[in-house]
């Protein structure tokens, strides 16, 4: 063995016993961090199922999430706590091998159907992109739209281009209710999906018109399909919940 092979074995045991070293101290870290901080969430569920961890509200509408070894959490999953519903939109992991996830605030109730009387409850994030954040100034666009992120399964993907959404009510010039309706313009079911078991959707938003010969102002649902036997999915779900609707 020559010189410059020692030379970059001892370089390297030096290099992994210093890793493993962090690595066990992250973990001796969160043990500590369990017992004696508030960011501790003991009743924390996800997907319907306890699972504490460790979460930080970092705005009011953002929160970041921290795991502990041996748990997991996927991009599309969703957190309840802080007596609110969130949804993961990153998951991410260390040098260390610890594991951490930024949620969204859910904040609107989407209602659709899709061609079938069946009536669909997902809880998503409406974001909204009527202006771009550029350095310190906000450009205002010339139309409104707006980021949507729902969580992918075997009903949101079924989603397409024009399909409508209500996102709230308000009146006409008539003083009639209405819907405040928005259509899908992008749809992406990709790029946020980084591993196994991660299931996002994104999509994009823009105006779109209320029409009184279908669209429901009671059911909150455009291109509503009446019936007596509708049936809304549960919102809370559980582990195996994707299973389960498939």
């Amino acid at each position: 063995m020559d010189i410059w092979e020692m030379q970059r074995r001892l370089l390297g045991g030096s290099i992994q016993g210093k890793q493993n070293n962090a690595g066990r101290f992250a973990v001796s870290s969160l043990t500590a961090i369990e017992r004696n901080s508030t960011a501790y969430q003991a009743d924390s569920l996800r997907n319907g199922e306890p699972q504490p961890m460790l979460i930080v509200r970092m705005k009011p509408t953002e929160c970041k999430i921290t795991l502990f070894p041996d748990t997991q959490l996927f991009v599309g999953d969703y957190v309840d706590c802080f007596s609110d519903r969130w949804l993961v939109t990153e998951v991410f992991t260390d040098e260390n091998m610890n594991r951490f996830a930024k949620a969204l605030l859910c904040n609107h109730l989407f209602r659709f159907q899709n061609a079938t009387p069946e009536v669909i409850e997902r809880w998503g994030v409406v974001l909204d992109s009527n202006y771009l954040n550029q350095t310190d100034r906000q450009l205002p666009l010339e139309t409104g739209w707006y980021r949507v992120y729902l969580p992918l399964d075997s009903h949101t993907e079924r989603i397409f281009i024009d399909k409508r959404f209500a996102l709230g009510k308000t009146f006409n010039n008539r003083q009639e209710q209405i819907l405040s309706v928005m259509k899908v313009v992008w749809l992406d079911s990709t790029t946020a999906n980084l591993s196994e078991g991660d299931s996002l959707l994104k999509m994009r938003l823009e105006i779109g018109a209320f029409n009184p010969q279908i669209d429901s102002v009671d059911e909150m649902i455009c291109d509503y399909i009446a019936t007596n036997d509708s049936v809304a999915i549960p919102t809370h779900k559980k582990s195996s919940w994707r299973t389960q609707i498939k």
